[in-house]
């Protein structure tokens, strides 16, 4: 990982190797099994693609735990109930949104594990970094079926309470490569500058499934609150500047 200023670059190496990292977290000191929940609310920093990449990897699931991804301007309310509804065991924030998962942690029977990504400790969470940072980096993928569930989003609740929606590693992990080779039609030299919030279904279209789709896979680190692919087309020759949100 290189670090300059406020940007963060991670090679598809190192990316493996961090994702690698807390997979071991995940199925060992969380002691998760295969399509038990994990709730992810991270803004767009680095733990948030390896976790996911962790959780969800296309074509070979680390762990084999289902990613409810969760966007960080919810509220505690949003927060408890998305934790009832999907009965999730396990919780990943940052300094921020941990107090409101705090207030609602003791309404949650299933919440069994809260990592905490923060250079500071929280009494009753355990740290994300400490955690990684000490974990091997050794980890064989588990076997999986194409209709596992891989991801559950929720909806935006517009017309009544936000509902779980399930998608596999079919529907997910292979089915959106169609995407990437037909419709965004990326190569390994484009640029991909998604705007989406992390929680949102966009985010991973965009960010993750879209872009890493064999048999291209575009370059990634991120650049404030945005993901950037690549070094190319961030502005073409008129001026314009390319971007999905």
């Amino acid at each position: 990982m290189a670090v300059k200023d406020s940007e963060v670059r991670w090679s598809f190496e190192e990316l493996g190797f961090h994702s690698r990292r807390l997979a071991n977290v995940l199925s060992g000191a969380c002691g998760l099994n295969q399509q038990d929940r994990v709730f992810l609310v991270l803004p767009s920093v680095p733990e948030g693609a390896s976790s996911m990449w962790s959780i969800s990897k296309q074509f070979c699931p680390l762990t084999g735990t289902v990613l409810l991804p969760g966007t960080s301007q919810l509220t505690a309310r949003d927060m408890l109930h998305r934790l009832q509804t999907s009965e999730a065991h396990c919780v990943i924030t940052d300094e921020s949104l941990a107090p409101l998962l705090d207030a609602v942690a003791s309404q949650c029977s299933s919440l069994q594990h809260k990592l905490l990504v923060s250079p500071t400790k929280r009494e009753g969470w355990m740290n994300f970094g400490d955690l990684v940072r000490y974990a091997s980096s050794d980890h064989e993928c588990v076997e999986t079926r194409i209709y596992d569930p891989m991801t559950i989003f929720f909806t935006s609740g517009t017309t009544g309470s936000p509902k779980m929606t399930q998608h596999s590693h079919s529907s997910y992990g292979i089915g959106l490569t169609v995407n990437g080779r037909y419709w965004f039609g990326l190569t390994e030299r484009d640029v991909l500058l998604n705007m989406s919030d992390t929680g949102w279904a966009k985010s991973a279209w965009s960010s993750v499934y879209v872009p890493w789709c064999d048999p291209v896979r575009t370059e990634e680190c991120y650049i404030g609150d945005f993901y950037l692919t690549g070094y190319r087309f961030v502005m073409d020759e008129d001026g314009y500047l390319g971007f999905v949100g």
